[in-house]
């Protein structure tokens, strides 16, 4: 069980995985929230509701290619300026920031805005992608 805080409201539950990200790919062509804009200032959040993993292995594919609306009894989507999670039976948690694994007890997370200055081409910007549904 974890305790979540998304913009001061609580969404303590029992998740197999919570993911916060500002683009809208990483790993190995993993795109679960495609419409995800590193500029606009927002965290996007997806909590996994605890599944079996018979039921984890029927929805990845859908996770992977941003097909988390098609699921929405077990993938929540939330926008958030700040993110808290922390284990409620006090265990540390296995955390994958950028690909390095930390275990902690606790984790939070807050867009810093116009932090980073990125040099790019004239005309160049990043793509922002449309949300992603199978069933339309």
């Amino acid at each position: 069980p974890y305790g979540v805080t998304v913009d001061g409201q609580s969404y303590d539950g029992r998740y197999t995985l919570i993911i916060a990200v500002n683009g809208y790919c990483y790993g190995g062509g993993f795109i679960p929230v495609p419409e995800s804009d590193v500029q606009d200032g927002i965290l996007d959040v997806l909590m996994v509701h605890a599944v079996s993993r018979v039921t984890a292995a029927k929805v990845i594919g859908a996770y992977k290619n941003g097909y988390y609306r098609d699921y929405p009894q077990y993938i929540t989507h939330l926008r958030a300026r700040e993110l808290t999670v922390y284990s409620l039976g006090g265990k540390q948690m296995d955390v994958n920031m950028d690909g390095e694994i930390v275990r902690t007890g606790h984790v939070g997370m807050r867009i810093a805005e116009k932090q980073m200055r990125v040099i790019v081409p004239v005309g160049v910007r990043p793509e922002v992608r449309a949300p992603r549904s199978r069933r339309q």
